[in-house]
């Protein structure tokens, strides 16, 4: 099943970068809820989001960046008078997310590559 193949990417991703929690930063899920993982995000310390992307891209790794805007920013929600810095949690959140692949065919090899090749492009930005 899909599903469970996507779980068992985000444990090896969990495995692989759990160490690093001084630079990424991993997402949990309450015990009571079921996760398809269609997407597996880390959010960086860093605020050099985009500088890693692009050594992830240099090192052959598509990188998302889903839900870029906070909902109290989006121009649908405008009519709420929310600003910028409203919510600075929220908002620092999206600048620093990145979406990592995963998706069932992937091999154990390359989840432990785009582990390395993060660990790698985060060190350098």
């Amino acid at each position: 099943n899909e599903n469970n193949r996507r779980q068992e990417i985000v444990e090896i991703y969990r495995r692989n970068l759990e160490s690093e929690n001084d630079s990424i930063r991993l997402f949990s899920t309450p015990d009571n809820v079921v996760s398809t993982n269609h997407l597996f995000q880390v959010y960086l310390r860093s605020s050099e989001v985009g500088k890693v992307q692009e050594n992830l891209q240099k090192a052959g790794v598509g990188t998302g960046r889903h839900y870029p805007i906070p909902l109290h920013l989006q121009p649908a929600l405008k009519f709420l008078g929310y600003s910028k810095g409203d919510f600075p949690n929220v908002e620092d959140l999206a600048n620093k997310t990145l979406s990592l692949p995963n998706y069932p065919e992937m091999t154990d090899i390359q989840v432990d590559y785009v582990s390395e090749a993060l660990i790698e492009a985060v060190a350098k930005a």
